[in-house]
């Protein structure tokens, strides 16, 4: 993709107000053959699917590019199916959120871009049952219909649709590879100019990351058992304090899997805006929130709460988790 046309995608992103309730659609076209771009950003509701298509009718080649934290699951299908259907690319820009309807629309991009920093998340579809959220079988259907269209194999549909109404699945690069989710990478901060650009080191640019991390962290405990030790085999450094004391790598990993054993079926959540990230220098952050829990093995079941603590250190570009600690609250 030609760096003039990045530089006019961040140019336009920089200006792009943001929308904080009903979705805005705005396009810009451009010349020269390079593909229009499509901003999407704010919630979705039903029929802004209609407003996407008349907004992208005219476009033969265009980059969507998108910014919500959801809404309306139908929406979010509806509009992946056009982009789908146009071949357009989608993107969500460095540290920008994506997430549950978004990010069934951003799948829809016959090629799918995101960067480090993006926040793109999923979990089940859900609807309000008493002031409860309560996962909607109908609704998961159609995503999975929709998600067979796409030719996503059948554990990427899983990985989509697994997390729980109150929890989230953050989409990482690796976990991309790993259920088959093809998707590139693009970062708009290598080719803005220098006095409009976010340095990639900044502490609000590793807040961003580290508290993504930590979703990702806590959602990737709720999966299988080997599963879950895979993910967490690359998030531990070499020397962990772990509950007080230093142990290996290897020995936090035996810990989790005996507890993964005694406990096979796991749903640990994250209490809304419980996070707060600190970050003592650029590769150093620690993170205390507070999470909700229920696990169960055989006759036994456990349900709680509890507040944790974790440090994270940012080693040859990944960060990982240097201490660990939890204490219930109930």
């Amino acid at each position: 993709m030609a760096r003039l046309f990045l530089l006019t995608i961040a140019f336009l992103w920089l200006c792009t107000p943001v929308a904080s309730h009903a979705a805005e659609f705005r396009k810009t076209m451009s010349a020269n053959g390079r593909p229009d771009v499509i901003f999407v950003v704010g919630d979705f509701n039903l029929g802004d699917e209609k407003k996407f298509i008349h907004t992208a009718i005219d476009s033969e080649n265009a980059m969507v590019v998108f910014q919500s934290p959801g809404g309306s699951s139908l929406a979010g299908i509806e509009i992946g199916k056009a982009i789908h259907l146009k071949g357009f690319a989608t993107f969500v820009p460095d540290g920008v959120q994506c997430a549950s309807a978004c990010a069934l629309a951003w799948l829809g991009g016959r090629v799918r871009y995101m960067s480090n920093t993006s926040q793109v998340g999923f979990h089940a579809v859900y609807v309000e049952n008493g002031g409860q959220a309560a996962v909607s079988s109908a609704g998961n259907a159609l995503v999975g219909a929709y998600l067979s269209q796409l030719n996503l194999a059948a554990s990427a549909i899983v990985y989509i649709t697994e997390a729980p109404p109150e929890g989230m699945q953050w989409l990482s690069f690796a976990d991309a590879q790993r259920y088959g989710i093809d998707v590139r990478p693009l970062d708009l901060s290598a080719v803005l100019p220098h006095q409009v650009s976010t340095p990639k080191t900044s502490v609000s640019t590793q807040i961003s990351a580290v508290r993504r991390e930590v979703y990702e962290f806590f959602s990737a405990t709720n999966r299988t058992n080997d599963a879950s030790l895979s993910y967490l085999d690359g998030k531990y450094s070499e020397q962990v304090d772990y509950y007080g004391k230093l142990l290996s790598r290897q020995a936090v990993l035996d810990k989790k899997r005996v507890f993964f054993e005694k406990w096979p079926v796991r749903n640990y959540s994250v209490r809304s805006n419980s996070v707060g990230v600190s970050c003592s220098t650029t590769s150093e952050c620690k993170v205390e929130g507070i999470l909700d829990w229920e696990a169960s093995g055989g006759i036994l079941n456990s349900k709680g709460s509890a507040s944790f603590s974790l440090l994270w250190i940012e080693e040859d570009g990944v960060w990982k988790i240097s201490s660990e600690s939890t204490r219930s609250i109930d």
